[in-house]
């Protein structure tokens, strides 16, 4: 994949556009997280949760992610009073 669509996708989850977002991962046949890079911590931060469960179908694990100083979603997510991301992060962890 190239770096136009690696920094489109990029702005595309900054900005929360998940119906764009689906479209892109759709035409470029992007399905894998390895692919994806890191959209953790602006789907959290930003308290995107129709994203965060797009991304889920493609294989991304809000509840496994560690920023290199060891920040969870969560904690992105409280950080940033995303009350709904919390909730999303606290019904998958218990679901």
């Amino acid at each position: 994949m190239d770096s136009f669509i690696k920094d489109n996708i990029e702005t595309v989850i900054n900005i929360g556009d998940t119906k764009y977002l689906d479209i892109l991962l759709s035409r470029h046949r992007i399905s894998s997280k390895e692919a994806l890079g890191n959209p953790y911590t602006g789907v959290c931060s930003n308290g995107h949760v129709e994203m965060a469960k797009l991304l889920t179908t493609k294989g991304l694990d809000f509840q496994k992610f560690r920023s290199d100083d060891g920040m969870s979603c969560m904690h992105y997510a409280v950080k940033k009073n995303q009350v709904k991301m919390v909730q999303y992060l606290l019904e998958k962890d218990n679901g």
